[in-house]
């Protein structure tokens, strides 16, 4: 999973493609990561407009791997887990990136 403004057209020349390697079971991308593979499916939010108002509205999308990964997956929280978690809720995703200011990270993002 990743934010559809990464992903092209949005993201622009640093945008993630097809084919590209990803790193799975690590928060550090200068460190050994657990497992690396290779994009085969990139899947936007339908509903994402990347010059909307509310630009961070459906600001997700889903990344099809080359092959299964054998990290095991995050566990995501369910409706009955907390109200907070409703959909009108805003929310929080760890990742790397760029910050505010255009510096690229090089450790998980919150």
């Amino acid at each position: 999973m990743t934010a559809a403004h990464c992903v092209a057209p949005h993201g622009g020349k640093n945008s993630i493609r097809l084919g590209q390697a990803v790193y799975m079971g690590c928060n550090d991308i200068n460190q050994t990561c657990q497992e690396s593979g290779r994009i085969a499916g990139i899947f936007p939010h339908e509903k994402y407009k990347d010059a909307s108002l509310e630009k961070h509205a459906y600001d997700v999308a889903v990344l099809i791997l080359e092959k299964p990964s054998r990290v095991p997956v995050a566990t995501l929280a369910t409706r009955d887990d907390d109200p907070a978690y409703c959909a009108t809720s805003l929310s929080t995703v760890a990742g790397w990136g760029r910050g505010n200011t255009g510096w690229a990270s090089g450790v998980m993002l919150e």
